[in-house]
């Protein structure tokens, strides 16, 4: 993992770069604003309830009234919001190119990234990594069932809360039987799944992998190194366990 991502720095995909994170932004934010929004909706509600309240006042002329500036608010609202749509497909005509040029470039990025990571930290490695990522389901389960442990006071806090986390958690998806995480392989093939859309489906990632000729690690890390390595990543390992148990 430490590989991919230092595989990943090294690669970083053109949705990273400022001025093209910028105009996605800008694109979005034209977007949301030229779609039809639903702000009046409130008013209407409002006067629909006021009028329901206090319909034994309301004389014949008064509903007509009533009637006609609905049936004429009605049509300037369908009138503006065509005019709106009208305005807005450039807008999500550019995004929607913008968009899928990102997302190519991003999954190269990211197959570069798993490329790095072979390097680095060898073939086997690699794989095994993304194989794991078809047990995400299990993964979550788990988290989630902490998070709400810890929320309602279940069980009592170990001296290393962050300890305790991430080896459960490495101890949950060590326990899948094999024929489980065949079982999840094959509906990952089957729904194309992903972890984003930056991302290309992992099954392909993995079958990348698999299909080229074993490399050896070219960095070996030995005792003295994890050490060092765990010191390291100790407060970011804190962080993360306090956010993921919301504590």
């Amino acid at each position: 993992m430490l590989a991919r991502e230092l595989g990943h720095g090294a690669t970083a995909g053109p949705r990273h770069g400022l001025w093209l994170r910028l105009a996605l932004d800008t694109l979005d934010a034209w977007y949301g604003l030229l779609m039809p929004g639903h702000g009046d909706e409130l008013m209407s509600t409002g006067l629909r309830n006021a009028g329901l309240t206090g319909y034994r006042d309301i004389t014949a002329a008064t509903m007509q009234a009533q009637v006609v500036g609905s049936a004429q608010r009605a049509l300037m609202d369908g009138l503006a919001n065509r005019l709106l749509l009208v305005c807005a497909l450039p807008v999500r005509l550019i995004r929607s190119c913008l968009h899928r040029l990102l997302v190519s470039g991003s999954q190269q990025a990211e197959y570069a990234a798993d490329d790095l990571a072979v390097r680095v930290a060898s073939s086997s490695a690699t794989a095994a990594l993304l194989d794991t990522l078809f047990l995400e389901e299990i993964a979550a389960g788990y988290l989630l069932r902490q998070r709400a442990l810890v929320g309602h006071g279940g069980v009592p806090r170990p001296a290393d809360i962050a300890e305790a986390l991430w080896n459960g958690l490495a101890d949950s998806v060590a326990s899948v039987p094999e024929l489980e995480h065949e079982r999840r392989r094959r509906l990952a093939v089957h729904a194309v799944t992903a972890v984003d859309a930056w991302h290309p489906p992992t099954h392909l990632r993995l079958r990348r992998q698999r299909e080229r000729p074993e490399q050896a690690a070219a960095v070996l890390a030995d005792a003295v190194d994890w050490t060092a390595i765990h010191a390291e990543l100790d407060d970011s390992r804190w962080r993360a366990a306090i956010l993921v148990l919301g504590i």
